[in-house]
């Protein structure tokens, strides 16, 4: 694995438990959430979850180029999608037995197959994968394909953003569809068709992305001041921010020592995303009892969530069945 990839992917996992974090923090207490800087930092924070989709396609390019090995949907279902739907029944599980709404089969339905829990984004992978099948099998031109996908998204998010009841009522729904995704698509699909020389362009251009960053984050807050204030993962706006923090981080994770705290998160980073919400559900609200800054409490929070979430997909990964849960967690 290249290195600054695992730093991209650990990132993007401890932005969305932190994201996640503030989340449940302003949900007990709602002081929280009337600080601007806050709101300002998580709709940053919402960069995470688009990332980790264009890194999966990043390496799926650059892995595959020609066409995807035969044992390649095999693997996937084993190990990506069936997790999910293990993931799906046990939150429903869950939900159930704090709730008891006798609705149990119908949360599996609902979290199978309009992603009702946090694991909705393998839905959106999935498909993209399914899309590259197609490019390579049919062997469609880039210059014809990739435009068009550009223009597809665009529409999509021209259309969901209409002042319709139907649009605003399936807003949750719209974000599995791939067409709201396909210009992460082509951007991912281009970055690791060539890769080796854009790694070389972006370490040669290290400092460029630093101003890259400064002036999509400064986009947002501009947006976010005109009254875009929505905290979610499909905002125009983060397209140029994922784009230049995950060239910042490509470029100058070459040039960073490859930390075995980024291996171990970028191992249990799938994990980490599936599992961390069920933590924060049980756990944020008694650490906040005991009155710590807010700064402190975050980094309280996040760092015993990610801590318990590796010991549970460990001790998972152990068992017999285990690889149906946690997937394939590499050495």
């Amino acid at each position: 694995m290249i290195k600054e990839w695992d730093l991209l992917r650990a990132i993007a996992c401890l932005s969305i438990v932190t994201l996640h974090t503030t989340t449940w923090m302003t949900f007990h207490n709602e002081f929280y959430a009337e600080h601007t800087a806050l709101h300002f930092m998580r709709i940053l924070l919402c960069f995470a979850t688009p990332t980790f989709i264009v890194l999966s396609i990043i390496i799926l390019a650059h892995k595959y180029p020609n066409q995807l090995p035969p044992n390649f949907w095999s693997k996937r279902i084993r190990f990506l999608l069936v997790p999910y739907m293990a993931w799906a029944i046990i939150y429903a599980g869950i939900a159930e037995t704090i709730y008891r709404k006798d609705l149990f089969f119908i949360t599996v339905l609902q979290n199978f197959f309009r992603g009702d829990f946090v694991g909705w984004f393998v839905i959106v992978i999935l498909q993209l994968y399914a899309l590259y099948a197609l490019l390579k099998k049919y062997q469609l031109a880039d210059v014809v394909v990739l435009p068009l996908t550009i223009c597809i998204s665009l529409v999509h998010h021209a259309l969901i953003q209409l002042p319709y009841p139907f649009f605003m009522t399936h807003q949750t729904q719209f974000r599995l569809l791939l067409t709201g995704w396909l210009g992460y698509f082509a951007l991912a699909y281009l970055a690791g068709k060539h890769y080796k020389k854009l790694a070389a362009a972006l370490l040669r251009y290290r400092w460029w992305t630093l101003v890259t960053a400064l002036l999509s984050t400064m986009l947002i807050f501009i947006n976010m001041k005109l009254g875009q204030t929505g905290i979610h993962s499909r905002r125009l706006d983060l397209i140029p921010f994922v784009c230049s923090i995950s060239a910042l981080i490509l470029a100058w994770g070459q040039k960073l020592p490859y930390f075995k705290i980024v291996r171990i998160l970028s191992r249990y980073a799938f994990m980490i995303y599936l599992i961390h919400w069920q933590v924060l559900w049980f756990g944020s609200g008694f650490i906040m009892r005991f009155g710590l800054s807010f700064k402190v409490t975050i980094v309280i929070i996040v760092t015993l969530t990610v801590a318990l979430c590796i010991a549970i997909a460990w001790t998972i990964a152990r068992l017999p069945f285990g690889q149906y849960i946690v997937g394939a967690i590499k050495k």
